[in-house]
């Protein structure tokens, strides 16, 4: 097997092993997946494994990481013809937000204008 359908079996395999415990070795298959459509020039095959290795990394709480995944995605992904990559993406970077801060005003400045982001603070007793 070679092609797009080597590194779609390896996505998928991946997740596969990843959602039945095998969190590192499915970490694995779908990052090589994701390095294949690239290497394979298939732009928008390498953003749909990246969004599912992003998703994977805030499951397993490598945060950072994929905060580092969906801002590179986000920020190179078109909202046309298709705008359903786009929106899986930003929904999981919502997710993300979600999870461990909180969208604001003010903050930290990232490189699309209007987007900030404060990291939540330790969580201190209520009334201190």
């Amino acid at each position: 097997m070679d092609g797009e359908l080597q590194w779609r079996l390896e996505r998928w395999w991946g997740v596969t092993e990843f959602q039945q415990g095998a969190t590192e070795s499915g970490l694995r298959r779908v990052e090589r997946a994701m390095h294949g459509y690239l290497a394979l020039g298939d732009e928008a095959g390498a953003v749909r494994v990246t969004v599912s290795l992003a998703r994977m990394l805030v499951t397993s709480g490598q945060v950072a990481r994929a905060t580092r995944l969906y801002r590179a995605v986000l920020l190179n992904l078109p909202a046309a013809p298709n705008p359903l990559p786009r929106l899986t993406a930003l929904q999981g970077w919502l997710d993300l937000l979600v999870a461990v801060g909180r969208p604001t005003t003010s903050g930290t400045r990232w490189k699309k204008p209007g987007l900030c982001w404060t990291p939540r603070p330790p969580s201190a007793p209520k009334g201190t």
